[in-house]
């Protein structure tokens, strides 16, 4: 990616800061939605959300647009893990929401 976008290792560091931004954004905005509208309808659009952007980010060339990119795949990634429990109504004991937790990773990365 430092050859695509022109940068260097430096710069290139600076997206883990955007990541974490991101996922802030992610659980503060977005997660608390998943209570207020159809969970599954949310559940939806952030999944095409974060495989649109994960598709956009390796063939863009501009350093500033793949950041956005992986920072805004990040928030819809956190917005799933923060409001899974309402998606999930049965699933108010800690083991059952961390295997939820688990699957969707899971999910979300292979």
């Amino acid at each position: 990616m430092e050859v695509r976008t022109g940068s260097n290792t430096a710069q290139m560091s600076t997206i883990f800061v955007w990541i974490g931004f991101g996922m802030l954004v992610g659980v503060l905005i977005i997660g608390p939605l998943f209570d207020k509208v159809n969970g599954l309808l949310l559940l939806t659009v952030c999944l095409l959300m974060i495989t649109i952007f994960e598709a956009l980010s390796p063939a863009w060339p501009n350093l500033y647009a793949f950041q956005f990119l992986i920072a805004a795949a990040g928030a819809f990634i956190m917005a799933i893990e923060s409001g899974e429990i309402y998606l999930h109504p049965l699933a108010q004991d800690t083991q059952l929401s961390i295997e939820i937790s688990i699957t969707v990773y899971r999910l979300l990365h292979f």
